[in-house]
């Protein structure tokens, strides 16, 4: 691996295993009992979900920087660009925590800590 095929490849497996804790929480809401391993799950899910937008953005220009080794090859206003969409990213992923947070996190919280335990 190169030093971005690495990076690359770093940040895929944060979004996989970001994808599979979501997978495992929404599981986890369908069980009738309270466990330690879904609120696990769920405090995980929520607390890196303001960030997945940052990892897809910075994947897409690890994409861009394999093809453009050089700088030369960079077009005009390349870096700019970047910073503008990653800070962007940075901003979305908080909106989008904030706009989950009280239909969607709220609710599984009080469904799991509702449940009796196990």
């Amino acid at each position: 691996f190169s030093h971005t095929s690495g990076q690359k490849t770093m940040l895929v497996l944060c979004i996989a295993y970001y994808v599979l804790f979501l997978i495992a929480t929404l599981f986890a809401a369908k069980i009738n009992t309270r466990s330690t391993w879904a609120g696990i799950v769920l405090n995980i899910t929520t607390f890196f979900t303001f960030l997945v937008p940052l990892f897809l953005a910075l994947v897409y220009y690890e994409e861009q920087d394999e093809l453009y080794r050089y700088p030369k090859e960079y077009p005009p206003g390349y870096f700019e660009t970047k910073e503008t969409v990653l800070l962007c990213a940075e901003v979305g992923g908080i909106i989008l925590f904030l706009v989950l947070l009280q239909p969607f996190f709220k609710r599984l919280y009080r469904s799991w800590f509702a449940k009796p335990e196990e």
